[in-house]
């Protein structure tokens, strides 16, 4: 469903810019005028406080947050890590960059260089919003599991010491 709809958009943009390449450019021109004019300021904002919010965690005590328990070992390696994201970051970059490439290749066919400048920014937009969700998704998680660790971890010195009183 998600494939098809992304297609299916993907190819409406397309053939707007082939056939409509005039129409394309000032729609892009004018969102482009409008989202910079009045949320250029936020969008500096939301990468500062961000840049800000990931150098406090860093720095914080849940920089050294171990997710999972006490004595667990990891399921897998540095190296394993690595190559899982080095891995996923090509798959997003190949997805990604293709259908992009197709959108810029029909846009500089219909309204050149800046109509591609445009779209640029325009489809760089929406990523913003994603990795604020990501943000947010991985802080509640971290919270969560960091509650649960606070649980584990009172039960465990509770059991302590009613093996010391005994």
């Amino acid at each position: 469903m998600q494939t098809t709809l992304s297609a299916g958009f993907i190819l409406a943009v397309v053939l707007w810019g082939i056939l409509a390449p005039d129409n394309m450019s000032s729609v892009f021109d004018t969102a482009l005028a409008l989202i910079t004019r009045n949320f250029g300021w936020m969008y500096l904002w939301i990468v500062l406080g961000l840049v800000l919010f990931a150098l406090f965690v860093a720095t914080s005590r849940y920089g050294n947050l171990r997710l999972g328990g006490e004595d667990e070992e990891p399921e897998f390696s540095v190296g394993s890590w690595f190559a899982m994201l080095f891995a996923a970051g090509m798959g997003i970059g190949l997805v990604w960059g293709t259908l992009i490439a197709g959108i810029a290749i029909s846009l500089l066919l219909a309204g050149g260089l800046k109509a591609v400048q445009t779209a640029t920014i325009v489809f760089a937009l929406p990523f913003t919003l994603v990795i604020v969700l990501m943000v947010i998704a991985l802080w509640r998680a971290l919270r969560q599991d960091w509650s649960e660790h606070v649980v584990r971890e009172r039960e465990l010195r509770r059991r302590m010491r009613r093996m010391v009183e005994t």
